[in-house]
């Protein structure tokens, strides 16, 4: 189960926006998402922004992680409504998040957290991640 650290709130279910998934990878910290989460689910309009077909070590990582099944690829059953400030990655998973109770959204866009605050929708982002990590002695430092 996962923790929503600002609302302490258990979710029932983890979504992750492309942003905090690629800027984990290329640090290579993406395993923590799997150690503190278990399983993150990925709209179908996020996989597509993830770019995996890249050869970028990033990219296989992120390849690694799909083919693992712990980084889930959502079937596109909630369909994105066109944001006017958020791509159609943030908007995909406002979107899922908002049928979905008790999910946690890992996103990193300012303007998307916005509305997800806005929406109920309970987050973090990729320092929110590392901090919980840090809590959890997964890593040694947050620098």
């Amino acid at each position: 189960m996962a923790v929503a650290s600002k609302r302490r709130q258990v979710a029932a279910l983890v979504v992750a926006d492309a942003g905090p998934l690629i800027a984990l990878a290329k640090v290579g910290k993406l395993a923590l998402l799997k150690a503190l989460f278990g399983r993150v689910h990925l709209t179908p309009e996020v996989v597509a922004e993830l770019a995996i077909d890249g050869n970028g070590a990033d990219a296989q990582t992120l390849k690694a992680a799909l083919r693992g099944g712990w980084l889930k690829a959502l079937p596109a059953n909630v369909p994105a409504s066109p944001h006017p400030f958020l791509d159609i990655g943030e908007a995909s998973c406002l979107a899922y998040a908002a049928v979905h109770a008790r999910t946690l959204l890992i996103i990193d866009e300012k303007l998307g957290r916005r509305e997800a605050i806005r929406m109920g929708i309970a987050i973090t982002g990729t320092a929110g991640v590392l901090c919980a990590a840090k809590t959890r002695g997964l890593i040694d430092a947050v620098v």
